[in-house]
């Protein structure tokens, strides 16, 4: 193979290689972002294994009301680092993914309306 085929055939490569390696992050938003819709829907305050981190949260802004940044994607990072531990705070991969995840979750009207009943709840259970 000649060298311009060669080179040519790299780039290919790479092309490749980053619209798979974005296809596979994305599909790994949509299953975070899908997770973390299900705890929200399946889990009561009481019972969610969060409850210590999130209640940590309420502390530090105990008279806020929900908001996307800081409080929304606090709150992801504190239940990513229960769920998926290994999504490290190594170059800020926690709280990258939290924002990602953050965002759909505030847009949407039905999973906002869950985050703002547990806020509430958080911010109940601390006073």
């Amino acid at each position: 193979m000649t060298a311009k085929r060669e080179s040519s055939a790299h780039r290919s490569d790479l092309t490749e290689t980053g619209q798979s390696s974005a296809a596979r992050e994305e599909r790994l938003l949509d299953a975070v972002v899908t997770q973390t819709a299900a705890i929200l829907d399946e889990q009561t305050l009481a019972h969610t294994v969060d409850l210590p981190r999130l209640r940590e949260v309420a502390l530090r802004h105990p008279s806020d009301s929900l908001t996307l940044e800081p409080i929304l994607v606090e709150l992801l990072e504190a239940i990513l680092a229960t769920h998926l531990p290994l999504i490290s705070e190594v170059g800020g991969a926690r709280t990258k993914m939290a924002r990602a995840v953050a965002r759909p979750l505030f847009e949407n009207p039905v999973s906002r309306g869950r985050l703002e009943l547990l806020w509430s709840q958080l911010l109940d259970k601390n006073q």
